[in-house]
């Protein structure tokens, strides 16, 4: 599937999206989980390193479960929004 590499922990796109100036339907239910969770931590708790954290995090759920279509899907998504 095109477009299914994973962006790297340093590419912008991953601040934007756990700060919530960029937002995206995942259709993996545990990133929707985690990415509401890590805003409302981040929102409480705005840091460089908590930031750094939690971007981390839910990068790490994506490598973890990269073989799950719904995954794969949401991969293509984050990659189409840095265009």
């Amino acid at each position: 599937m095109l477009g299914t590499t994973i962006p790297s922990v340093r590419d912008h796109i991953w601040k934007e999206i756990v700060t919530g100036q960029k937002t995206i339907g995942f259709e993996f239910l545990a990133a929707n989980i985690l990415i509401q969770r890590i805003r409302e931590l981040y929102i409480n708790e705005p840091s460089d390193e908590n930031l750094q954290t939690y971007i981390l995090q839910l990068r790490e759920l994506f490598v973890r479960n990269s073989e799950l279509a719904s995954v794969k899907k949401d991969i293509c998504k984050i990659n189409n929004m840095e265009n």
